[in-house]
């Protein structure tokens, strides 16, 4: 009779595991991609000098990148950000790389890229002439702190001096004036762990992880679903300087992407009653909820009728320009979306044209509903909600009435 014996194969703490611990395997979930091949993707990103002046933003079309900078002595603050904030599923390892030159240091410059806002998040910082640090940033406290900043000279995995002691297990000399590959992934559930590393010559080596189980008495930050974020500062006593971006990801590290909750907003049996002109009126429209902005919502499917069947073209416009009476935002219970049903006493024109087409005038002609595939609003920086609008443009007849609906998933 022969016995076998089972041996547990161990793996070791390192790259091969995910922020859960679990084996990695080549299936993750892209959650974002953005590469920068025709333009600096203004759909995508938005771009602002939220303080200051003198700084600007500059696409490179051979490098397919974007640099952005500051002015010699003078205070300013430029930030690109996503408007989209990338939704963190429970009890999954969420990855984010980001491809960047940082440039040499300097004495009133910050340069940070990472996944972050203003109030929580995780991210790769140049401060000063010389500092380099990893940072957890939290609100849970009531405010933003940056309390949780580890110089690079602490990393407690590896602190890429270029010694090959104890602490730089790769050998490895970091130089952020060259272009570099940040990496970061986490789990969250309120309490875990946080890793962050760079990517070079194709291995993962990590630099420095946050603990929080067991450590902490609160979460270690207050919201997981964040944005891809490149910023540069001039304290005003700085010289000229800037700061790279090149590309981004965010990928779930495990399964698919957990569905959102489906709901539809409509204009009940109250129609809009246009007035006898060509322009593009708007029986509805949705957007996140100013203070639920960390919620992802996708907008799926529209109908549109004209009651007194007259021939009329029609659309969804992202952002349009509002003209005469503005939006009036009605809540939804237990939702993150607001709509509006404007009258005709208000006008909509511009934003990005997401799909269109006309129905026929006629008795018989059925209402319109089309799908309008993936529309993932967001935010910009200042946390302003992307809105999107139904739009009604007469063809034939004079005063025309119009009802429609949009549908869509949310998520939190």
């Amino acid at each position: 009779m022969s016995f076998f014996h089972s041996t547990g194969v161990h793996f070791d703490d390192a790259a091969q595991l995910d922020g859960f611990g679990r084996l990695r395997t080549s299936n993750p979930v892209t959650l974002h991609q953005s590469k920068q091949l025709y333009d600096k993707l203004p759909l995508i990103y938005d771009d602002q000098e939220v303080s200051g002046t003198g700084t600007s933003s500059t696409y490179n079309a051979a490098q397919s990148s974007t640099t952005i900078a500051v002015s010699n002595l003078t205070a300013g603050r430029r930030v690109r950000q996503t408007f989209e904030r990338f939704n963190y599923q429970p009890g999954k390892s969420q990855l984010v790389m980001c491809t960047l030159l940082m440039g040499a240091g300097a004495t009133g410059i910050i340069k940070r890229v990472g996944f972050f806002t203003d109030n929580n998040g995780i991210f790769l910082e140049r401060n000063g002439a010389t500092a380099v640090n990893l940072v957890v940033r939290t609100s849970t406290s009531g405010s933003p702190s940056d309390a949780n900043s580890v110089a690079q000279a602490s990393w407690n995995i590896d602190t890429f001096d270029g010694s090959g002691g104890p602490g730089n297990p790769s050998k490895v000399l970091l130089d952020l004036t060259k272009v570099q590959l940040f990496f970061i992934d986490f789990a969250w559930l309120g309490t875990s762990r946080v890793r962050c590393g760079f990517v070079i010559n194709g291995i993962l080596y990590y630099a420095h992880q946050f603990f929080s189980a067991n450590v902490g008495t609160l979460a270690y930050m207050a919201n997981p679903n964040l944005p891809i974020r490149y910023e540069i500062s001039n304290s005003g006593a700085g010289p000229v300087a800037s700061l790279v971006h090149i590309c981004a990801t965010v990928s779930s590290e495990a399964g698919s992407p957990i569905p959102g909750v489906f709901r539809s907003a409509d204009n009940g049996i109250t129609t809009l009653v246009i007035l006898n002109n060509s322009n593009i009126f708007c029986p509805i429209a949705i957007r996140i909820n100013p203070g639920d902005v960390r919620g992802n919502l996708n907008p799926h499917h529209i109908e549109v009728m004209c009651t007194t069947n007259s021939a009329f073209r029609w659309c969804l416009l992202l952002n349009p320009t509002v003209t005469g009476t503005a939006f009036s935002w009605n809540t939804i219970t237990n939702s993150i979306v607001e709509f509006a049903t404007p009258t005709n006493a208000t006008t909509i024109s511009g934003g990005m044209q997401v799909i269109s087409g006309y129905s026929p005038a006629g008795a018989n002609s059925p209402s319109v509903g089309m799908d309008i595939g993936d529309v993932m609003m967001g935010a910009n920086i200042a946390g302003v909600p992307d809105v999107v609008a139904v739009g009604v443009q007469k063809i034939t007849g004079t005063v025309e009435q119009y009802l429609a609906a949009i549908h869509w998933e949310e998520t939190i």
